[in-house]
């Protein structure tokens, strides 16, 4: 190379105390330009004051801009809590008197304008899939199954599908096909449906009419979320003590509001928060979790999901409120306060304005023993209870200072450890929504899928059943009545009589006690297996032996065995004739053929004297 390569020199690069001055000034001077004004009155003040007064006056500012609330008023004085007492709503809320079926509960959640709607929806939807099939048909093969035509459902056929899916949830098998198989063949369903209708109607079920251009997730289903809103709280008014909790409704698929909870029996799938009555474990209100709005995590987010739970409620019943420790704060417990609820639940120590002090005193106390604060002039309690480890509790309606006892497994033995109030009680009424949970596990309805609104669809509709059956309870007196029971007794009133399958024209009842037997005619006719055998147009041996049901079937001497064989398969067949000596039946053919030609005998001869 001829020439030497120049030299480069990288300059050393700015400190970010510099870039920081730089930016301050070109902010400074942007201000400047913009408001002229103001900077003349800031350089006047400034230069009428002297620099050693300027500090002090400084730092005073800065006190008092950085001047903080005062810390949140707890005591560790005991004050007295009054709770007021339940006062439910006057407006009697029970089912009509003539409801008595389980069919009739179910009915007031699933009503029959709602399931008519079903119908129209589902009959829309598969007009326009098959439509769209014939148009995009890619082989010869998916031609001919666009090509047929979509059968109009009913209400009725609708439930009976429902009925079908009950049975589904009892009997469970893997492949919904199974159900129709030769050697697992389930009468139940496969004589009600025949397969491909079945999931056919599977396939086109829509319960809610999808507006092009959406946003909602939920659109799908709005139209039943929107029909057992109006219907959970109609026929029912939960009772004092109501739990808030999330269920989660399995499913595998690609969705946006998949969540993950790895505790769960269900760790992935949709999460619905529920408002259940603790009494009863009857649904009152829920919600379905759509995924969070953005990428920044809503700050309150679970204590604004028990308010939006208990605005299904009438306000100032002294309702309590049992929760874990996702939902209730202090802010929380204040705000029900403050509409009419009380609450108790357990509270994690990093929530707001929790007394940290509370964690230092419970490590030096023994299983079994707590400590609390109370808020001034206000029935809000914190206890932390030492058990193998501190759990914290809030309540607005239990005394801290009162002492029960809880049973625990210490050292293979089962003791009495002694609790504050508010721990038993949080067991005893939280376990509502897990309770629904457990049972509607066992006889879940549905079938899986890879569209993620039928998994929702079927949780709701268990919903529905769940709900008609705490319903339909107090009017059995039976023992075992369980959820298991008045399901069978539910799919069974929805199928009924009901058959989707073609109707054949049965044949008349028949007056002899076998259909088909042999009659002796007075005129001839051709044998019905000889006429086939002779190709040369002759007539063929003629015989006065016919069948008596079918009319048409003619055999002679000869081929009375074999014609009758292939004609009346597994048939029992009688001679029914004039003479005496001709009835026999033909469990032995060659008996019958060597009777039949004694009696032909001993008749010729008789007839020729």
């Amino acid at each position: 190379m001829s020439g030497a390569r120049s030299s480069r020199v990288r300059a050393a690069p700015a400190l970010f105390s510099d870039e920081q001055a730089a930016a301050v000034e070109l902010a400074r001077l942007t201000w400047q330009e913009r408001n002229p004004a103001a900077f003349q009155v800031e350089e006047s003040s400034s230069d009428d004051e002297s620099e050693v007064e300027e500090g002090p006056k400084e730092d005073e500012e800065r006190k008092e801009s950085d001047h903080r609330p005062a810390t949140f008023p707890w005591r560790a004085e005991k004050q007295p809590v009054q709770q007021h007492a339940f006062a439910p709503p006057r407006l009697r809320r029970a089912p009509p008197p003539a409801v008595d079926t389980p069919l009739d509960f179910f009915h007031l959640f699933m009503p029959h304008d709602f399931l008519q709607s079903i119908a129209g929806l589902t009959n829309a939807f598969a007009e326009q899939q098959h439509a769209a099939d014939k148009e995009n048909a890619a082989s010869a093969a998916a031609a001919n199954n666009a090509a047929q035509t979509w059968t109009e459902t009913t209400a009725q056929e609708i439930e009976a599908m429902i009925g079908c899916l009950i049975y589904m949830g009892i009997v469970c098998m893997n492949a919904t096909h199974d159900y129709w198989a030769t050697l697992t063949r389930q009468p139940f369903v496969a004589d009600c449906f025949p397969r491909d209708r079945f999931m056919e109607l599977l396939r086109c079920l829509r319960v809610s009419d999808e507006e092009p251009g959406n946003d909602d997730r939920l659109a799908k289903l709005q139209q039943l979320i929107n029909t057992l809103e109006n219907t959970l709280l109609r026929y029912f008014y939960p009772g004092q003590h109501v739990c808030v909790d999330e269920a989660m409704v399995a499913f595998q698929g690609r969705s946006k509001m998949v969540q993950l909870i790895a505790k769960k029996s269900s760790p992935t799938g949709f999460k619905v928060w529920m408002l259940v009555d603790s009494d009863t474990n009857y649904v009152a209100a829920f919600d379905v979790f759509t995924g969070r709005k953005g990428r920044v995590k809503e700050a309150g987010a679970a204590g604004k999901v028990v308010l939006t739970l208990l605005d299904r409620l009438q306000p100032h019943c002294n309702h309590v409120v049992a929760m874990d420790g996702y939902f209730s704060s202090v802010q929380l417990c204040e705000q029900l306060l403050e509409r009419g609820f009380y609450a108790i639940g357990t509270t994690r120590h990093n929530r707001k304005h929790f007394p940290k002090e509370l964690l230092d005193e419970i490590d030096s106390k023994q299983r079994g023993e707590s400590v609390w604060r109370q808020k001034k002039d206000s029935p809000l309690v914190v206890i932390s209870w030492k058990d193998k480890k501190p759990v914290n509790f809030i309540s607005t309606c239990t005394d801290p200072e009162k002492i029960t006892s809880v049973r625990r497994w210490i050292d293979g033995e089962e003791k009495e450890v002694p609790c504050p109030e508010v721990v038993p009680l949080y067991i005893k009424r939280m376990r509502g929504v897990d309770v629904f949970a457990q049972r509607q596990s066992y006889n879940k309805i549905g079938r899986r899928s890879r569209k993620w609104f039928y998994s929702l669809l079927w949780y709701l509709v268990d919903v529905a059943i769940h709900n008609a059956f705490i319903l339909c309870q107090p009017k059995h007196h039976k023992q075992h009545y369980d959820e298991k029971a008045f399901r069978k007794e539910l799919m069974q009133l929805l199928v009924a009589q009901f058959s989707a399958r073609k109707s054949h024209r049965m044949a008349p009842k028949r007056q002899r006690a076998s259909l088909h037997t042999l009659h002796r005619n007075d005129s001839k006719r051709d044998c019905s297996e000889c006429r086939p055998r002779l190709s040369n147009g002759k007539h063929g041996r003629q015989t006065h032996f016919q069948c008596a049901d079918c009319m048409s079937s003619c055999a002679c001497l000869i081929a009375t065995t074999d014609t009758f064989k292939r004609l009346h398969k597994k048939e029992q067949m009688m001679l029914i004739s004039n003479h005496p000596h001709t009835l026999h039946p033909l469990s032995n053919p060659s008996c019958f053929v060597s009777d039949l030609a004694k009696c032909s005998a001993a008749e010729h001869s008789a007839a020729n004297g």
